[in-house]
């Protein structure tokens, strides 16, 4: 279920992010009249315009599906990217000596695809270890964070609503803070799977 939801979110993001400056392309080429070289010209360079604003926003959603700096860096370097890139570099908090720490990959994935997908909405996001668990708590909470449950629960994890001391609703995200084989480090990590959904 959680892997069907990952597709079907990344599926709508193409469709929106991605494909819409290619519809017109096809009706453009046809529409071409090759005896006037200066509408040809033109029409071709929008058609290449609009390629190359789609291969940009392919971009930015591949990084968003599984970003290289999650890999090599770890998941305190690929969040405040992700924040930076998104504009919500201010709504981000990440806790005191976290910014070396590496956890399991199984857990660095899903930690960063819950904070991701709790960033557009959240007032804030909060990022530390408590004891054993890694935490993630965004105040003034999103209305869809009901599809992490399974991605959660497959890491070990749970997820809970509560409200804070303001008042304010919130999401508590509570992991298993395993740290990965004693050989990994934040600038090694081996290519992740491509089963993005665990």
């Amino acid at each position: 279920m959680a892997r069907d939801d990952e597709r079907r979110r990344t599926a709508a993001v193409i469709d929106r992010e991605v494909l819409h400056h290619l519809r017109a392309i096809p009706a453009a080429v046809t529409r071409l009249d090759l005896a006037d070289r200066d509408a040809t010209g033109t029409a071709l360079q929008r058609c290449e315009q609009a390629t190359q604003a789609a291969l940009d926003a392919l971009r930015e959603v591949t990084h968003g599906v599984y970003p290289a700096m999650l890999t090599h860096r770890g998941l305190v370097a690929a969040l405040r990217g992700h924040a930076g890139r998104t504009g919500r570099s201010g709504a981000l908090t990440i806790g005191a000596g976290l910014a070396d720490v590496r956890f399991s990959e199984h857990i660095e994935t899903t930690a960063y695809f819950c904070a991701a997908a709790l960033l557009p909405e959240a007032d804030a996001v909060v990022v530390r270890t408590e004891d054993d668990r890694l935490i993630l708590l965004a105040t003034g909470g999103p209305d869809h964070a009901e599809a992490m449950v399974d991605r959660v629960a497959a890491a070990g994890g749970r997820m809970a609503r509560e409200v804070d001391a303001d008042g304010r609703n919130a999401v508590r995200v509570e992991l298993p803070a395993q740290p990965p084989p004693a050989a990994q480090s934040a600038a090694s990590r081996s290519v992740p799977n491509n089963d993005l959904a665990t």
